[in-house]
């Protein structure tokens, strides 16, 4: 049997270029069309691992805590973790790396952790930095890759049990400091998974990892976000689910903050901090 002809390439031009829209969720391109949108090769550009700097010895000291991610939101600039990553103190040591060979970071500015009552809810395990990216020179400010949250702001998410999940992340067991050689190994690592449902405790959900290999378990990826994907007649289409804060040392299964929260935290912060002209 013949294989069916491929398309021509002004028909596969003109559809990749349609504008689908589906509530909550954006486009998935396949991996060689990143000049049209997202795709699973480029969805965890918007991760950087989450740094922090000892500023108590003369050297500059680093660590890796975990895992951020930027977020565009009604046109201010976030950078979102969980509140476990980081220290009781006010957060001035954190370094989100723009370029580690120039040693060029991510201006930050007002922390924001979210609180409970009662405290130390797992809901409340999230933590928002507002970043000045109008502090950087124009060359720097390119190489920021911030996801979109506006479009994923839903009043209600509802999505099919078992549905795929994917979550990009800075495991520990890939990301390190070399102190003899003075040099910062990151690796961003995409995890498959499915999402297991709702718990029992406001807010938070179930999710179980697929196969998790290179890595003996995700410590390191608090912190990043968790996307579903989907198939649809039309087109793929991704949506952010949520953050992620647990996962089992010896199992596959894990916890995340919902989306839903997260969107009142940040409408919170923008209500009581409006944008300064």
């Amino acid at each position: 049997m013949n294989p069916l002809p491929s398309p021509p390439r002004e028909s596969l031009e003109a559809y990749l270029s349609l504008s689908l829209q589906r509530p909550g969720r954006s486009r998935l391109f396949a991996d060689g069309f990143e000049n049209y949108g997202t795709t699973l090769g480029t969805i965890g550009n918007c991760t950087t691992p989450l740094m922090f700097e000892d500023s108590s010895i003369e050297e500059e000291f680093y660590g890796i805590a975990g895992t951020c991610f930027l977020a565009q939101y009604r046109d201010r600039l976030f950078a979102i973790t969980a509140k476990h990553c980081l220290a009781q103190e006010n957060g001035n040591d954190v370094r989100l790396a723009l370029n580690q060979e120039t040693r060029s970071f991510l201006p930050l500015k007002n922390l924001h952790r979210a609180v409970s009552n009662p405290p130390n809810q797992d809901f409340a395990d999230i933590a928002v930095f507002e970043a000045a990216p109008e502090l950087l020179e124009a060359e720097a400010r390119k190489s920021l890759r911030a996801l979109t949250l506006d479009h994923f702001h839903v009043t209600s998410m509802k999505i099919k049990a078992n549905a795929k999940l994917v979550v990009p992340g800075f495991p520990k067991f890939l990301n390190a400091v070399d102190y003899d050689r003075f040099v910062i190994h990151t690796q961003r690592y995409l995890s498959g998974g499915s999402y297991r449902g709702q718990t029992d405790r406001s807010g938070i959900h179930n999710m179980e990892f697929d196969e998790l290999e290179q890595i003996d378990w995700p410590d390191g990826m608090s912190g990043s976000p968790v996307f579903f994907v989907e198939r649809h007649p039309e087109a793929h289409f991704f949506g952010l689910l949520g953050l992620l804060i647990k996962a089992e040392r010896y199992g596959k299964k894990a916890e995340f903050i919902g989306a839903d929260v997260l969107f009142r935290l940040l409408d919170k912060i923008l209500a009581t901090n409006p944008k300064q002209h």
